[in-house]
């Protein structure tokens, strides 16, 4: 199952990667598909300071970043994802990760859960902005996980 989950964060990087790059293209992109990038790389942090305490959070889950900062950011934060995975072991994906919530309320929720929704999450996102920059006119990639998967499979030569 650890496989399984650092597949999904390597498609989110991917997907996360693929918007970035074209939204630095879209010069009559509305103000909130920044709002919306900036929004899942800092929720994605916020979820890594979760799990592995030694990570710093974001000063904001809804930061002023531009889109050159959210690529950057994103590029960090998906490399300490896939660090924290790297050295996670299979019966860690049920233990139970305690934190606190944006409001202050302690949780308990299991790592599998955090991470399917961080996955999730950054889903959703990238949806809107991808509706936000259609309806703009812009042109938007694809980033559904078939995409990803099939890329995946592709041999070189």
């Amino acid at each position: 199952m650890l496989e399984h989950f650092k597949d999904l964060l390597a498609y989110t990087s991917w997907a996360d990667g693929v918007m970035l790059a074209n939204a630095y293209g879209w010069a009559e992109a509305p103000e909130a598909c920044r709002k919306f990038l900036a929004h899942i790389t800092a929720a994605q942090q916020e979820w890594l300071a979760r799990v592995d305490t030694q990570r710093s959070r974001p000063e904001s889950v809804w930061p002023g970043w531009g889109i050159a900062e959210c690529g950057l950011r994103s590029k960090a934060v998906h490399s300490g994802w896939r660090c924290f995975l790297d050295t996670a072991k299979e019966e860690r994906l049920a233990a139970p990760v305690g934190y606190n919530n944006l409001s202050g309320q302690p949780f308990s929720t299991p790592l599998q859960d955090i991470l399917m929704h961080v996955v999730n999450h950054s889903t959703y996102h990238r949806a809107q902005v991808a509706m936000e920059a259609r309806m703009a006119g812009c042109n938007v990639p694809g980033t559904d996980y078939i995409i990803y998967s099939r890329l995946k499979g592709q041999s070189p030569g």
